[in-house]
């Protein structure tokens, strides 16, 4: 594996990682405040869903030679 596809499964591995604790926070309905402001459910979920794709295409592209 040369250091090209390493980062990129390296990135989608954080990616993927990222996903989890957004997919999380909307499991657990957690409460997370900035300024104040209390960040509602459906930003984790598409912040989920966006992770989780950007993940996947990192791995499937680290993953061609």
């Amino acid at each position: 594996m040369n250091s090209k596809n390493f980062l990129l499964r390296l990135a989608g591995t954080i990616f993927g990682l990222v996903a989890v604790f957004h997919l999380l926070r909307v499991v657990t309905d957690a409460t997370f405040v900035i300024a104040g402001w209390s960040i509602p459910i459906w930003m984790n979920v598409l912040a989920f869903v966006a992770t989780a794709i950007l993940c996947v295409l990192m791995w499937r592209a680290g993953g061609r030679q």
